[in-house]
């Protein structure tokens, strides 16, 4: 009989191997050598398999109970409750509550704008005791500042997701520590497998299968610090405008608009390695005899030709602004005397091309230079996003101009899935998740 606790045990038994060899790296200041990789490797595969059977065991009685209550009970309404991610999982449901699941108010604020009204009072306010001693065992202790309580963490990072390009439609997994190891894959040569190192084959009964060896690798990502700064003024504090109005917008535009750039064209240093400086990234060169700082029709065709095709329906165009007047007046001639057919086409208010929405930004490289168009499956870009943010007040800045200076720190890392663009079974071009079209000086 296949017992789930014994099984559960031994997962974690392999899970806190794992973290042993981790936090001896971590311990010794040094990376995992090649040996320990190949270690973490076996336990990871070994755990998932124990959690793929115990899912597979909780399946089937959770449908054998279902059979037995619906005999004897209606049906209970679905209450809508929503709970973090299993442990291992990103959440497909990108918000801090589908992040983290629900936090129980236990800071002893009402609400943000409490907090907020207390952090702009100042230190007396008891109730900011612990949440300063929780930002300096969580962060570096010289900083200072407060920690945002768990239940007000969505107030920051949903409403900057709403403005947001990449974290939407990226992979997005919850760290609870500074590290987190997530998943990938090493093969990229399909000229002899087609995923992972895994070779498949046709085989007639009684026939021995050839061993492969999948090629798994761990990709790394560290909670790396974002303070975003933004000066209130202190006479309409004063005057009762609400505080947290006032910080909402500012703070949410200055996240979105950093995050966002740092995922698109962060180097790594430090901050995250953004879309445009990822290992797999195919840069498109331009057409023979083109002028500078232009975009033809076979700019975009060669880049939808490098797309994977696995990722090309969630592919989307990232386009600097100045690109808008040479794509609208890129067309096709069809035909003799037929008529012409815009390359960019709009239909409420939203802009597709070549079949795929387009989103016009300021944070790609100017037109003319590398990156000045993006065509990117974002979903094969992993975010890391710790739970924990912290904000300080400061008035000696801005004395001055009678100004408060409020700082949010959020700590987010990001890069890749994929260490190099694949060589296809078939075709002479490789292909990515990631394409832009290089520079045309």
């Amino acid at each position: 009989m296949f017992d789930i606790n014994s099984k559960l045990q031994e997962r974690a038994k392999l899970i806190a191997d794992a973290r042993a060899v981790l936090e001896k790296a971590q311990s010794e200041n040094r990376d995992v050598t090649a040996q320990e990789e190949k270690g973490l490797e076996k336990l990871y595969a070994e755990a998932d398999v124990i959690k793929a059977a115990v899912e597979r065991e909780q399946h089937q009685q959770g449908l054998e109970s279902n059979l037995r209550e619906a005999s004897r009970s209606p049906l209970k309404p679905d209450t809508g409750e929503q709970r973090a991610p299993a442990p291992g999982k990103p959440s497909e449901d990108r918000s801090w509550k589908g992040l983290f699941g629900e936090t129980p108010n236990g800071s002893g604020f009402k609400s943000i704008d409490e907090f907020l009204t207390a952090v702009d009072v100042g230190r007396a306010d008891i109730r900011l005791d612990a949440l300063q001693r929780r930002a300096m065992s969580e962060g570096i202790p010289s900083e200072g500042g407060f920690a945002v309580p768990d239940q007000f963490g969505g107030w920051l990072m949903d409403g900057s997701l709403e403005a947001e390009i990449v974290r939407p439609r990226a992979t997005v997994w919850p760290m609870t520590s500074d590290t987190r190891k997530v998943p990938g894959w090493n093969g990229f040569d399909h000229t002899s497998d087609t995923h992972g190192g895994i070779i498949s084959y046709w085989i007639n009964e009684n026939t021995d299968i050839t061993e492969s060896e999948p090629k798994l690798r761990l990709l790394e990502l560290n909670a790396r610090k974002l303070a975003c700064l933004t000066a209130v003024s202190n006479e309409l504090v004063a005057d009762g405008t609400d505080l947290a109005t006032q910080l909402e917008r500012a703070l949410r535009e200055a996240t979105a608009f950093n995050l966002d750039y740092a995922f698109l064209n962060g180097d790594g240093a430090g901050k995250p390695l953004g879309v445009l400086n990822d290992p797999a990234l195919i840069a498109v060169t331009k057409e023979t005899g083109q002028v500078a700082d232009t975009i033809v029709y076979q700019n975009l065709t060669s880049m939808f030709m490098r797309m994977h095709p696995g990722c090309r329906q969630r592919a989307v165009w990232i386009v600097n602004n100045d690109a808008i007047p040479q794509l609208l007046e890129l067309s096709i001639a069809v035909g003799t005397g037929g008529s012409v057919v815009p390359v960019l086409s709009e239909s409420g208010g939203a802009f597709k091309m070549l079949t795929r929405p387009v989103i016009f930004s300021e944070k790609v490289p100017a037109l003319g230079d590398q990156g000045d168009i993006i065509f990117t499956d974002l979903s094969q870009y992993s975010i890391g996003l710790r739970k924990e943010i912290t904000l300080d007040k400061s008035g000696h800045v801005g004395f001055a101009g009678d100004k408060a200076y409020y700082r949010i720190i959020v700590r987010v890392d990001g890069q890749g899935s994929w260490v190099s663009e694949v060589t296809p079974k078939k075709g002479t071009n490789s292909l990515s998740w990631a394409i832009t079209l290089a520079e045309r000086a």
